[in-house]
């Protein structure tokens, strides 16, 4: 997937906020769910997180920014409920995911709570059924 970036737009109000409204539920499965996951957690290893209202914002080094850019562009396709905003400063670039209330255990699962410590990971396996059990 090639993902173009491009000077930013304001997206129409009703755009912006379609994670809000969107159902809370993964079209992946199985091995592509798995496969998505490991993809996850390699971008943001390392990330510094810090609670968002309805979400977390995760800093990361720049040089991230195209590989994040097309995780949260493929995220998109499978989990409209996700909202992404990719920030850039100088050095880092700051990934802004919120969910709705309903699937704050998921954004959670899948990028883990801001008072985790920079090297713990969550396992895995819980993700994924934590996934099945809402789809």
């Amino acid at each position: 997937m090639d993902v173009v970036l491009a000077p930013s737009r304001q997206a129409a109000p009703a755009e912006a906020e379609r994670w809000r409204t969107a159902p809370v539920a993964c079209s992946l499965t199985g091995e592509g769910l798995g496969e998505r996951t490991d993809r996850w957690r390699e971008a943001v290893d390392g990330a510094v997180r810090t609670a968002l209202p309805e979400g977390l914002r995760l800093t990361l080094p720049v040089e991230r920014t195209g590989r994040v850019a097309e995780l949260a562009a493929a995220e998109q396709q499978c989990c409209p409920f996700f909202d992404f905003r990719l920030h850039l400063v100088g050095p880092h670039l700051h990934l802004e995911v919120r969910a709705p209330a309903e699937g704050a255990r998921l954004l959670n699962d899948l990028f883990g709570p801001a008072a985790w410590p920079v090297a713990a990971r969550p396992p895995r396996a819980g993700l994924i059924e934590s996934w099945q059990a809402t789809g």
